[in-house]
């Protein structure tokens, strides 16, 4: 069965924390480990599906694009990011966990840039790098599973070009905060089409993207798979039921 659908970013990060959440590695976690799930909107969904707990997303951030620019939200309005070890929920700062935590343990860090290569970039206005600057050489030297939820609509030509751009030192001007790109290439991506793979067993690409209104932004993706497969698509992501041709 072929299908043609169209994702809200809504949809699409849900979809993917769901594909996160799917992950080997982070039911072993979740059992007998540390996950460490730092902030960002599509993290705060993953944090939702994993402990079925609703939180306000729009404060689950550092940085943000929105309000004309790019923003960093004041810290006395964040939400503190969530650790679950062996399933309590914490909330714990990255640099407060990190030194617990080892092989087999997951952190779990969205972005705000992905190119074709699969490598991740991620706005930083700290000086040190945020969140990814502190974190990656523990989580690279101790192997620990750093799992990055994606969106599609955040594809860029290539990463390493834009983080050769500067520093925020080097910067002139700037909409807002000034910023930097930090390159990520040792993280395992999940996209849309990773989580439709992951959950439904169904091959998808992306043929468009774009809209109006309340689909503004919106993905389409092509779908083919088993005729029941596909409907579990439609079923599980609360889509309109409507066919064109054979049923």
């Amino acid at each position: 069965m072929k299908a043609i659908i169209a994702l809200k970013p809504e949809d699409s990060k849900r979809l993917i924390a769901r594909g996160v959440v799917s992950l080997p590695e982070v039911h072993q976690a979740l059992e007998k480990g540390i996950i460490h799930i730092a902030r960002g909107t599509t993290c705060a969904y993953v944090f939702e599906e994993l402990t079925g707990r609703k939180i306000d997303i729009n404060k689950y951030v550092a940085g943000y694009i929105g309000n004309g620019g790019l923003r960093v939200l004041p810290a006395n309005e964040r939400l503190k990011p969530f650790t679950l070890k062996k399933g309590e929920v914490l909330e714990i700062e990255p640099n407060e966990v990190l030194s617990e935590m080892g092989y087999g343990d997951v952190f779990i860090k969205g972005g705000n840039a992905l190119d074709f290569e699969g490598r991740v970039g991620v706005l930083c206005a700290n000086r040190e790098g945020g969140t990814i600057g502190g974190a990656i050489g523990t989580i690279t030297a101790r192997g620990i599973h750093l799992i990055m939820p994606i969106s599609l609509r955040k594809l860029v030509p290539n990463i390493p070009k834009g983080a050769n751009l500067g520093g925020i030192d080097e910067c002139d001007y700037t909409m807002g905060e000034k910023v930097a790109l930090f390159p990520v290439i040792n993280g395992k991506v999940i996209t849309e089409i990773d989580a439709f793979k992951h959950l439904f067993d169904v091959e998808a690409t992306l043929i468009a993207q774009g809209g109006l209104g309340d689909m503004e932004g919106a993905l389409i993706f092509g779908l083919v798979g088993e005729k029941n497969q596909v409907n579990r698509v439609i079923e599980n992501l609360c889509l309109p039921k409507i066919y064109h041709g054979q049923t």
